[in-house]
């Protein structure tokens, strides 16, 4: 992902505007659609309980 955001300018500059957003708009929303399918199992993960390990946080939740 960064790749293409950090090579963005160079590509506008030797492929032109277009071509360079073409190139890489699929890419990003794919990259988006990947992100928020794997995305956490957990609605609330603030809510959740804590590992037992830190059991003693459990009154902070």
């Amino acid at each position: 992902m960064m790749v293409g955001i950090l090579a963005l300018p160079l590509e506008i500059w030797y492929f032109g505007a277009w071509t360079a957003l073409l190139k890489n708009g699929p890419s990003l929303l794919g990259a988006l659609v990947v992100g928020f399918a794997g995305g956490s199992s957990d609605p609330y993960p603030l809510k959740s309980k804590p590992p037992c390990h830190c059991a003693h946080l459990a009154e902070l939740v």
